[in-house]
C-alpha cells in the first residue's frame, strides 16, 4: 500500500503524513493525520524498525524516497544477510535478490540505522544508493 486513505469522523478525507528519524541511536517513526474541514488532528509515534507497520513504511518511502544497500562482494552479501537475520528486524525489512546485488531496501533512516549496525560489526564492503 503506497498511501493511506483515512476518513475523519466528520466524513472528510484526512491528510496523512509520515516520517522517521534516528535519535540517540534508536529508530523512531510517526504518522500524523489532519482534517482540513473540522481541524481534527492526531499522531501515532513508534520505536524500532521491528514495530514499523508496512503501510507506514510504504508511505514514508513514497513521501521521502527509497534507499538500498548493495554489494558486489558475495561474501559481504552473505555476511550482511546473516547479521540482519539474527536481529529482531528480520521479518520487517525487505531483502532483495537481483542482478544489481541489492541486499536490503527501506527509507533513508532505516538504511542509516542498518548501516550503524553494520559498522559496529566492521562490515564495510557495501554501498548505499537512493532509488530514483
Amino acid at each position: 500500500m503506497s498511501s493511506l486513505h483515512v476518513k475523519c469522523v466528520c466524513g472528510s478525507p484526512m491528510n496523512v503524513n509520515a516520517g522517521d528519524i534516528i535519535l540517540n541511536g534508536k529508530y523512531r517513526w510517526y504518522v500524523s493525520y489532519y482534517c482540513k474541514d473540522c481541524e481534527r488532528a492526531s499522531e501515532i509515534d513508534g520505536y524500532g524498525i521491528d514495530n514499523l507497520p508496512k503501510e507506514v513504511e510504504s508511505l514514508i518511502i513514497k513521501q521521502h524516497g527509497e534507499w538500498r544497500i548493495f554489494s558486489n562482494n558475495k561474501s559481504t552479501q552473505l555476511k550482511i544477510k546473516y547479521m540482519l537475520r539474527r536481529m529482531s528486524i528480520f521479518d520487517k525489512i525487505s531483502f532483495l535478490d537481483n542482478e544489481y546485488q541489492t541486499i536490503v531496501s527501506g527509507s533513508e533512516n532505516e538504511i542509516k540505522w542498518i548501516q550503524c549496525k553494520l559498522e559496529d560489526k566492521k562490515v564495510t564492503d557495501y554501498e548505499v544508493q537512493k532509488v530514483d
